[in-house]
């Protein structure tokens, strides 16, 4: 129940603010702030490396002893490549923005500090309480101090300086609960960033391209497409990363339980019932998202950029698809010692997906957008599929070799 708290927060924080910013600044406003989310989360995947893939594994392994020395290892090395990332990003979404680049720059910053988030360990241990007390809780007040700065007609940017303010926060709570120092930056950080680059570099390459093309799919989208398709697709693009964020935690919260310490047949019994479970709860998300999306796109953004009927189905299920994926990957792949294949997969796809959003942006429109999202997504299940078919045998031996 305490994961509940965090894909509901996720999910009610931009029903929160979305309404009160397109009505008092326009879509254009919304447009920027959902520009330098794009960049920023994307330009977080560099921050955060592959510790959000591995490090549940990893801190779930840990002696009780060597977990805290783990955790600041972990965040030396990001504080390093925040501070290298960030300036770029926040130049990127400027530059991008049509309107309010200094919203885009801002909420771009705020949004590469997502990389510093402490999720990855506490989904490790089965810490849900400190995630939702430090991270959850932490953000939900931010989004409601900067509902009321924007009901006032305070500068739009007072919504993305709150919200990296309130990672701030977040980061200090971290470090109490983890008793390490909030910024353990050394003069080995960076030779450590670089080393942590070079281990983990099939995993980040992978959730790179891919956040190249899930985070930064609007970005590219929006360097071949016309003003009013980036408004459009901006707005149905934000509903269905306010769901991913929401629903990755499902798969996110038994990462902890597939990856603990047992036997063999017992792990492949965790594997192929989380799988199951995975499938059914990407099922129902589709139907929830779905049948919901009509009222809360009309909510959020009124009936002027409403998508059609086959759009929302198509938004819908790629939503679904990519919480599918992302469980395969992480209640499989990585306990079998076979992240480097996912990751490869992964990056191949994205790649895809970032050239089909070009062309869509260019040709097509705002439901052939979705039609790419969909189709890269089914390839790349396809693709893991038939990896698990083919080697199955291979697969089934990793169990005695993988060191859980």
């Amino acid at each position: 129940m305490g994961f509940a708290v965090v894909p509901a927060v996720s999910m009610l924080t931009p029903l929160l603010a979305i309404p009160i910013m397109s009505r008092n600044y326009g879509l254009s406003g919304f447009t920027a702030f959902a520009i330098g989310q794009s960049v920023g989360s994307t330009a977080s995947v560099i921050v955060a490396l592959g510790w959000p893939v591995l490090g549940p594994t990893w801190a779930a392994r840990a002696p009780a002893n060597k977990r805290s020395a783990l955790y600041r290892a972990s965040m030396s090395s990001r504080l390093v490549l925040f501070l290298v990332a960030v300036p770029v990003s926040t130049l990127i979404a400027a530059s991008l923005a049509h309107a309010y680049p200094e919203v885009a720059a801002i909420n771009a910053a705020g949004f590469t500090a997502y990389g510093l988030s402490a999720a990855w360990y506490f989904v490790g241990l089965g810490d849900s309480k400190s995630l939702t007390v430090n991270e959850s809780v932490v953000r939900l007040v931010a989004t409601g101090l900067s509902c009321i700065a924007l009901a006032i007609r305070l500068p739009l940017a007072f919504y993305p300086l709150l919200l990296l303010l309130a990672w701030l926060v977040s980061t200090i709570l971290n470090a109490r609960t983890t008793k390490t120092p909030a910024f353990p930056v050394s003069r080995t950080s960076f030779s450590d960033a670089f080393r942590q680059v070079k281990d983990q570099r099939a995993s980040s390459w992978s959730r790179l391209t891919n956040s190249a093309y899930f985070s930064g799919g609007l970005s590219v989208y929006s360097l071949t497409a016309g003003r009013a398709a980036v408004t459009s697709f901006a707005a149905f693009d934000r509903v269905q990363k306010s769901a991913v964020n929401a629903g990755v935690f499902f798969p996110q919260a038994l990462a902890g339980w597939v990856a603990a310490p047992a036997l063999a047949a017992e792990r492949h019994r965790r594997m192929r019932l989380t799988v199951a479970l995975d499938a059914a709860f990407a099922t129902l998300f589709f139907f929830a998202i779905w049948l919901s999306l009509p009222l809360v796109s009309t909510y959020l953004f009124g009936r002027s950029h409403a998508l059609s009927p086959v759009g929302m189905v198509l938004c819908a299920l790629s939503a679904a698809l990519i919480i599918f994926s992302r469980s395969v990957r992480l209640h499989v792949f990585v306990p079998l010692g076979r992240e480097r294949f996912a990751a490869h997969a992964i990056s191949v796809m994205s790649c895809l997906g970032l050239i089909g959003l070009a062309l869509a942006g260019r040709l097509l429109g705002t439901t052939w957008a979705f039609v790419v999202i969909v189709a890269s997504e089914t390839l790349l299940l396809a693709v893991l599929g038939l990896r698990l078919l083919v080697g199955k045998r291979e697969l089934t031996a990793g169990l005695e070799e993988a060191k859980i």
